[in-house]
């Protein structure tokens, strides 16, 4: 493989690791067991030397142990298993991996079905606890027992909870209307979604959709009705914190959307440099999560510019965000930018942490 070759090989393996993490956290099956399972698969495909794998690896699993407040470490479980031969790395992985999910994740396999079969049906209007328990071969009363011993939750909450999270994601990514999106969710009557989402969220589907675009009006609403955000969301003058995602890959904007709105970030997306030059004039944003590799300027260009312009904007909060195995910026340059730097090997938590930071 010639260094070219190989240094687009890492990238990939690297935006693999990160896709595996944002969808695998928090920990939970079957989400976190499919994502493991296409992350494998990259792995099976991958062709660099197995030592530069087990970095990947090994970084992965330390951003997973960060997210446990207790159980087994995973890096010294596959470090004593690995030693023996690091082309086994993959595999060791998984297993490491497979081992968390049943310490932590759902272990009762009939619970796991159920969860399954939420997933693949939780857009039809008509489901019911009672058509799951029998699908998965248990008494109603039994099963609502059991879902709640491994879930923490009943049955109807779980299934709430998803078709509004599903909501949520749908409100930031997309143009659908509210009823559009009600209807697709499972939902028979827009009045029913208000008063979920608004239970769930602390604000209505309207709000919620200003709040992630970024719509003025809807933010003072907001501020006044919402005083008490989460710490980290709120600026110096106690507003609500605004952050700007630029990322051309939309599974990162979505799920880095998502997360940070749930905080109680006002948040603002865009796919291209220009774009997010674009917005950063618009809203002056606080905060700028900006990827390195973008499809029409890099991510260091991008932040050049954004210096340049007038204040306020040259003085958000930048994490350059990037997957490259080698980037090339110097870290005087950084500096001097006011800039951080930031590998896509990390969790959500650890990136609003960044953003949050000054």
């Amino acid at each position: 493989m010639d260094p070219h070759e190989a240094r687009i090989e890492r990238f990939r393996l690297v935006t693999a690791a990160h896709h595996f993490l944002i969808a695998a956290l928090p920990l939970r099956d079957p989400q976190s067991r499919n994502a493991l399972k296409q992350f494998v698969e990259h792995l099976e495909r991958c062709r660099l030397p197995p030592p530069e794998v087990d970095a990947v690896l090994l970084r992965c699993l330390t951003v997973l142990d960060g997210s446990l407040a207790d159980g087994p470490s995973l890096v010294k479980c596959y470090l004593e298993h690995q030693r023996a031969d690091i082309r086994e790395s993959p595999t060791w992985f998984r297993r490491c991996v497979e081992d968390l999910l049943r310490y932590r994740g759902v272990g009762n396999p009939d619970i796991r079905h159920a969860i399954a079969l939420v997933e693949d049906r939780f857009r039809d209007p008509n489901l019911r606890q009672h058509a799951v328990a029998t699908t998965v071969g248990l008494g109603t009363a039994e099963f609502a027992a059991k879902f709640k011993t491994w879930t923490g939750i009943s049955f109807t909450e779980y299934l709430r909870n998803m078709r509004l999270d599903h909501a949520a994601a749908l409100l930031i990514a997309g143009n659908q209307t509210i009823k559009e999106i009600w209807t697709e969710i499972g939902y028979n009557h827009p009045s029913n979604l208000d008063h979920d989402f608004k239970r769930r969220f602390r604000v209505t589907p309207s709000q919620y959709r200003a709040l992630a675009i970024g719509s003025e009006s809807a933010m003072e609403q907001l501020e006044r009705r919402l005083p008490m955000k989460r710490r980290g969301s709120e600026g110096s003058k106690g507003t609500i914190r605004t952050v700007l995602i630029v990322d051309d890959d939309q599974g990162t904007r979505e799920t880095i959307g998502r997360y940070l709105s749930l905080e109680g970030y006002r948040v603002l997306l865009a796919s291209t440099g220009s774009d997010g030059l674009l917005e950063a004039a618009r809203v002056s944003p606080q905060a700028i999560l900006l990827d390195y590799h973008l499809p029409d300027i890099d991510g260091l260009t991008c932040l050049r510019t954004l210096r340049r312009n007038e204040k306020p904007t040259a003085r958000a909060t930048v994490v350059l965000f990037t997957a490259d195995w080698e980037l090339e910026v110097s870290t005087r340059e950084l500096q001097e930018l006011g800039a951080k730097l930031a590998s896509k090997l990390c969790d959500l938590e650890e990136v609003q942490k960044l953003l949050a930071a000054p």
